[in-house]
């Protein structure tokens, strides 16, 4: 049954107009938010973990004591890093450029399956998350 619904909500000052098309009615919790749990049935049980999110990366934590007492060596490499870049362009304005174009493609499709796989793992999670409202979803993922 596709239902067309809309839902006035008023603040000092502000009215907001929603209309929503969406082949289920909307729900409502007992605080007025909406109720995302029908649109996205799932349980946090059917996103297992993968072996090395399970991994112990204790061994990380001596580099963030490390960065924590010498802050300002970050900023000493960044400047390092933006005066390399400006002197090498420079530099190099006289060479004839690289071919990069096989590079560049299968740099550019290594990121494009990275992403992809990213929001495969990443999509679910965040959708069951919904269902507990927006906030949650941002806020306490």
């Amino acid at each position: 049954m596709n239902s067309v619904s809309s839902l006035a909500l008023s603040s000092e000052n502000h009215e907001i107009l929603f209309q929503t098309q969406s082949l289920r009615t909307l729900n409502y919790t007992n605080d007025g938010r909406i109720d995302y749990s029908n649109l996205f049935p799932l349980s946090h049980e059917a996103f297992p973990a993968f072996h090395f999110e399970k991994l112990s990366f204790e061994f990380l934590s001596s580099v963030g004591n490390f960065m924590y007492q010498y802050w300002y060596f970050s900023l000493v490499v960044g400047i390092c890093y933006l005066a390399a870049a400006f002197f090498l362009q420079h530099y190099m304005r006289n060479y004839e450029p690289i071919k990069l174009k096989w590079t560049l493609f299968i740099w550019n499709m290594a990121i494009g399956i990275f992403s992809i796989v990213g929001f495969i793992r990443t999509a679910p999670p965040v959708l069951y998350r919904l269902s507990e409202g927006f906030y949650t979803s941002v806020c306490h993922m």
